[in-house]
C-alpha cells in the first residue's frame, strides 16, 4: 500500500530547480506564494484592464501568463 503524498511536494520534487538551476523553496514556501498570488491575481489582472474571469491559465493562457509576470517582478 502506497503512502499518500502531498500534490505540492509532487511537483516542487519534480521540479526541484527553477531555470536558474537554483533550488526550489520547499512545498510549505510554495503553498504560501501561490495563496498570495491568488490573493493578488484580481488586482493584477484589473491594472491589465482584464476582469478576474477573462484570465484562466488555459482559455487565456497569455492573459494569465502575463499576470504571473507581473507577480513575479513585484515579489522579487
Amino acid at each position: 500500500m502506497k503512502a499518500k503524498r502531498d500534490p505540492y511536494s509532487v511537483v516542487r520534487n519534480f521540479l526541484h530547480r527553477a531555470p536558474d538551476e537554483a533550488l526550489l523553496p520547499g512545498p510549505t514556501k510554495l503553498v504560501a506564494v501561490f495563496e498570495d498570488f491568488r490573493i493578488q491575481l484580481p488586482k493584477i489582472a484589473a491594472r491589465m484592464d482584464h476582469e478576474i474571469d477573462e484570465v484562466q491559465p488555459l482559455s487565456s493562457y497569455r492573459v494569465f501568463l502575463s499576470c504571473v509576470t507581473e507577480y513575479l517582478k513585484a515579489v522579487g
